[in-house]
């Protein structure tokens, strides 16, 4: 099943900006691990949110 997400979706935009504040430090280092740790963590989070929001 594919899902479009709308622009400003269970605020998605909020998130965002919050993903933007805790990835922006890490993109400098090289503990790529930890962004992806940290990446996956947030795609997660929206995935549960939409779910949520469906019912």
């Amino acid at each position: 099943m594919l899902v479009q997400l709308k622009r400003n979706d269970f605020g998605l935009k909020n998130f965002m900006i919050k993903a933007y504040d805790v990835l922006r430090p890490l993109s400098n280092k090289r503990d790529k691990k930890e962004f992806w740790f940290r990446s996956e963590i947030m795609i997660i989070g929206v995935v549960e949110e939409f779910y949520k929001s469906l019912s």
